[in-house]
């Protein structure tokens, strides 16, 4: 059987980029075709999505595996392109693996206008429908729609940027910004603090947590950033993410994982520490959250990833923001259940070619996901040796520079713990303090 994985991007490539993991990601892929000989593997993908597919340096990529077969196309390929090119490889399934953008969060969507033109083809595809995509894609129409269909969602208010900024733009016709003179009503009615958001922003990049009713007005009032808003209260709890894996008829619901938060109280997801999963059950009512996002995953037919950032304010759980593709999360919640995430791609495929996967111990170790501090590469090789280090990602490029290990596979949290303290004492030049810190600090969540 011919199995195509594809995910698209927007973006122009970073020439300065350097993306490496450890292990070899092309090592990766080739293990994987060796469980799988009786099948041919594709990937199609661009040069920027493909930062999570391949190793690369300097706008190149250091090496290809020999058994999976790759596609790169232009960054300025469209999504009609895009498809011709699934189309003359004849898969007889095409999956939809959709990733992380860095300007707009909208990989879900372009992935999901490729599936459905595959489909109008008469090709086997699993993908996201683009109603869905495009209503996760604004966080205003994913609010509306969550609320409606009875998730619980914070208070919320939408603002449309030009509209609030009318008497700016027509000074000389504007007497009284009457949409202006809405909103800032409207706020008065939410309970401070409050979020104020991009209805389409990423890495929570331009968030405001104003404290106040003057501060909103005065964010608001600045321009700081030429977008739509959405404003929310501001939920007190802690932030909890929950992963929804696997096809229709076929989903993994990940148990909770502990987002730690900034000094702002917001979860920043290029910097913050992901630990789990969460195992008190009664404490945090599991039962009826798997059953939420079970109820979640069907009543939008999510397609491989879904990514879920909850808070949970003692009693009940909200939804604060819906990623339709794979997460920070990803490798945490892979490495609690001992599987590759790669391989689970090949899975979802046969899956929904109608073969029959045998279904793996989905018994839960406890896994922590945390960043080092500025890493030589020397250091970044000799942790990577360490007992369970699951992986070790460096990204320099892009903006950032982005160093992420998922450490993991203990039977229990005080186990991660001490072995964690042994981790930072070895490389504490390179590993915060803090982390243990934050592991001892909810560690009843875990007991």
């Amino acid at each position: 059987m011919k199995l195509v994985l594809y995910s698209t991007n927007s973006e122009f490539p970073d020439e300065t980029i350097y993306n490496k993991e450890y292990p070899d990601r092309s090592k990766i892929w080739d293990d994987i075709a060796n469980k799988y000989l009786e099948h041919e593997i594709f990937v199609v993908t661009k040069f920027p999505a493909a930062y999570e597919f391949l190793d690369s340096s300097q706008g190149k990529f250091v090496n290809f595996p020999e058994k999976v077969k790759f596609k790169i196309l232009p960054a300025t390929a469209n999504d009609e392109e895009f498809a011709d090119i699934i189309c003359t490889l004849k898969p007889d399934v095409a999956i939809d693996i959709s990733l992380h953008s860095f300007n707009n969060d909208w990989g879900t969507l372009a992935n999901s206008i490729i599936g459905d033109i595959l489909k109008s083809r008469g090709i086997k595809v699993a993908s996201n429908s683009i109603n869905t995509a495009l209503t996760f894609f604004d966080k205003w129409n994913a609010h509306i729609l969550l609320k409606e269909k009875g998730f619980n969602v914070p208070n919320a208010i939408y603002i449309n940027y030009n509209l609030l900024n009318t008497d700016k733009e027509y000074p000389e016709i504007t007497a009284v910004n009457q949409y202006k003179e809405y909103v800032f009503y409207e706020l008065k009615k939410l309970k401070f603090p409050i979020i104020i958001k991009s209805v389409t922003g990423t890495n929570s990049t331009g968030i405001c947590v104003a404290k106040t009713f003057e501060e909103a007005c005065n964010f608001l009032n600045s321009n700081l950033a030429k977008t739509d808003y959405i404003a929310e209260e501001f939920i007190s709890g802690k932030e909890y993410g929950v992963e929804i894996r696997g096809i229709e008829g076929n989903y993994y619901v990940t148990p909770p994982f502990l987002l730690s938060s900034g000094k702002d109280g917001v979860t920043h997801p290029l910097s913050n520490i992901k630990l789990g999963p969460v195992t008190n059950s009664k404490k945090h009512n599991l039962i009826e959250l798997k059953k939420e996002m079970l109820r979640f995953a069907n009543e939008f037919k999510t397609c491989v990833n879904a990514q879920l950032d909850l808070i949970y304010d003692g009693q009940k759980y909200y939804i604060l923001d819906v990623n339709l593709r794979c997460s920070g999360m990803t490798p945490l919640t892979c490495s609690s259940n001992r599987i590759e995430q790669l391989e689970t791609y090949v899975e979802y495929a046969l899956q929904y070619a109608g073969v029959k996967i045998e279904q793996k111990n989905q018994e839960e170790k406890y896994s922590i996901n945390f960043k080092l501090n500025n890493p030589k590469v020397e250091r970044i090789e000799e942790l990577s040796s360490i007992k369970h280090i699951d992986s070790v990602v460096a990204l320099e490029g892009l903006g950032l520079k982005y160093y992420s290990v998922v450490f993991g596979g203990f039977d229990t949290m005080l186990e991660l713990l001490e072995e964690t303290k042994l981790l930072q004492e070895k490389f504490s030049d390179i590993i915060d303090y803090s982390i243990i810190e934050s592991i001892e600090r909810n560690i009843d969540d875990f007991t």
